[in-house]
């Protein structure tokens, strides 16, 4: 605490207080906002048993006034130790009165005051009890109250009795902590919006890179073109670069496919319907070697056990009910493709079942065919089909 000058005291009337003239008397003041005072919002009088002594400074008002008030508003008095005398002044003939006051420092007020921790926990439920509108409100106000949305907070201060909120819309009255408080708000708000821009962001870059124009990107995401070029050049994506569009990459992600399951070029473009062009270039872009035997070796395999598993989820979709397009649509394959997963999925569940085609696999393993020696595409399919029973690993022959 500081001791300093009360001032105004000379205008008091020390006839309120019955005390000797010219004895210093040591008692108890209250320190009492004034934020109606018509010269000073911030004013912080002195009371002495209840009448105005004087007042405390501008400077210390002008920051202790707001802690003050919060402490009343929790039904708090604040009481400063007082040292108060009155003298006869021969010339008016009047006491007049002189006094010190110990005012408490800032630290000791935060100390009495909730800290920003408690501040959340303390205005929490009232903040989820505002309506929607009232907070958004408060957000388009730049998360600072006003004389419209601090009436909302004074109408559920029961919410947080211990916050300090005042009880008339008196803005000097309401808590830094709120203030702060508010101000968090804000904060997290900026955070999600950027966490939203960020996810929004990334999700342009990854449409452009699977070929969607920008355009179409813009009006996927409803955003202008200008936003889609920001994020973009943001992330360092050359948009002058060829690219390949969706479908173009689906059918190429195919045709790799195929041809890591040992298809030849000329089945894969009766399947797909594309030309042995297409064929090349998407397995020189994929490093995958165009197939010239029935071969088999660790990659392969894995390739072989990836089909069977799609193959299998194919045949388990349709016992599901799914139509042949719903299933492509489920793969994210063409409905050539998904037919073919089909007729493979019920061969490899129960060879038995096609006695034909397994009398196929049978002689082109007993023969030792390979895919240069087939000379049809049934002979093609025949070395495929006894390779994936070797591996699956069913007695077949």
């Amino acid at each position: 605490m500081k001791w300093i000058g009360v001032r105004g005291a000379l205008y008091a009337d020390p006839s309120c207080w019955f005390h000797p003239p010219g004895t210093w008397v040591e008692t108890w003041g209250e320190l009492v906002p004034e934020p109606f005072n018509a010269h000073d919002d911030h004013a912080l009088a002195i009371d002495l048993n209840g009448s105005r002594l004087g007042y405390a400074s501008a400077r210390y008002a002008y920051y202790a006034h707001a802690m003050i008030a919060t402490l009343n508003n929790t039904g708090a008095r604040v009481l400063v130790p007082l040292q108060y005398r009155s003298d006869y002044d021969r010339r008016s003939k009047l006491l007049i009165a002189s006094a010190f006051a110990a005012l408490p420092t800032f630290p000791e007020l935060n100390k009495l005051l909730p800290s920003d921790e408690e501040y959340v926990r303390l205005l929490d439920p009232l903040w989820e009890s505002l309506d929607e509108s009232v907070r958004e409100q408060i957000a388009r106000d730049g998360f600072h109250l006003t004389n419209d949305t601090l009436p909302h907070l004074i109408a559920l201060r029961h919410r947080a009795p211990e916050a300090g909120l005042p009880s008339t819309v008196r803005l000097g009255a309401v808590p830094r902590g709120v203030e702060r408080y508010l101000a968090e708000k804000r904060y997290e708000r900026q955070r999600a919006e950027d966490a939203r821009i960020r996810k929004r962001n990334e999700t342009i870059v990854a449409d452009f890179h699977d070929g969607w124009k920008q355009v179409d990107i813009a009006r996927r995401q409803g955003v202008s073109p200008a936003v889609v070029s920001r994020a973009l050049q943001k992330a360092g994506v050359d948009t002058r670069a060829p690219r390949i569009d969706p479908e173009q990459r689906r059918i190429r992600a195919e045709i790799v496919s195929l041809l890591e399951d040992g298809q030849s070029r000329h089945e894969i473009s009766e399947t797909l319907g594309v030309s042995a062009r297409t064929i090349t270039i998407a397995a020189q872009d994929a490093g995958v070697d165009l197939p010239s035997d029935a071969g088999v070796n660790d990659y392969s395999r894995r390739k072989m056990r990836d089909r069977l598993e799609l193959c299998q989820q194919a045949v388990k979709l349709q016992s599901e009910g799914l139509t042949r397009a719903e299933i492509a649509r489920r793969l994210e394959v063409s409905s050539d493709m998904a037919k073919l997963y089909l007729a493979d999925g019920r061969f490899f569940t129960d060879p038995s079942a096609n006695g034909d085609r397994l009398d196929a696999a049978r002689h082109a393993r007993a023969t030792g065919m390979t895919t240069s020696q087939a000379g049809t595409n049934q002979e093609r399919r025949a070395i495929r089909d006894a390779n994936m029973l070797d591996l699956i690993g069913d007695t077949w022959r």
